[in-house]
């Protein structure tokens, strides 16, 4: 998603003949940035799906990749995120198989989420005669994720890259001004002392 927004620099330089504006901007595309980073962080935190399920944050390596870069010169900004899964937490995904395991035999994302997640009392095993099996809850929960070999998941969609850009455009206009103010007061106390 690309966004544009635009600021009045006639308005904000009327009265004023020569003044830099590449320090307004730079600072101002660092904020935006920075604000928008934030806004999708918290969207994911607080994410419920349309039954109403908290459903944004497990581990939270999705929200702890979401970060800004700067580019060309800091002119522009760009929120990425760095997990390989992050494009469908923001689209979503119709109801769909997933295996718990690699044809290798290791765990997948959703096997390592499941043995974090399928309750211990629930894989309590009983023995021959009623002894109980020792050996650690682990071990039991990947059998059994052996046996079912996968579920179906469905991801809602969760558009927190596009509902921070959203918001990117109504505060941008804002911070560019208040850092042509905050400029402006640094230019005119520079010139004074």
């Amino acid at each position: 998603m690309k966004l544009d927004f635009s600021v009045d620099f006639e308005k904000l330089l009327k009265g004023i003949d020569e003044f830099p504006l590449d320090p307004i901007v730079r600072r101002s595309m660092k904020e935006i940035g920075v604000k928008t980073e934030t806004h999708i962080k918290n969207t994911i935190n607080t994410f419920t799906n349309e039954k109403g399920h908290k459903q944004g944050v497990d581990s939270g390596a999705f929200r702890d990749s979401v970060h800004v870069v700067m580019l060309d010169g800091g002119y522009v900004f760009k929120v990425q995120d760095g997990v390989p899964y992050g494009y469908w937490h923001e689209t979503g995904t119709k109801s769909h198989w997933v295996p718990f395991f690699t044809k290798t035999g290791s765990l997948t994302a959703l096997g390592q989420w499941a043995i974090r997640h399928f309750s211990d009392i629930g894989f309590q095993a009983v023995g021959k005669r009623g002894k109980p099996l020792k050996r650690p809850a682990r071990d039991l929960k990947i059998e059994v994720l052996k046996r079912k070999r996968g579920m179906r998941v469905k991801l809602s969609k969760m558009q927190a890259f596009e509902k921070g850009l959203k918001n990117a455009k109504v505060i941008g206009p804002e911070i560019f001004e208040n850092t042509f103010s905050t400029i402006i007061v640094e230019e005119f106390e520079k010139e004074i002392s």
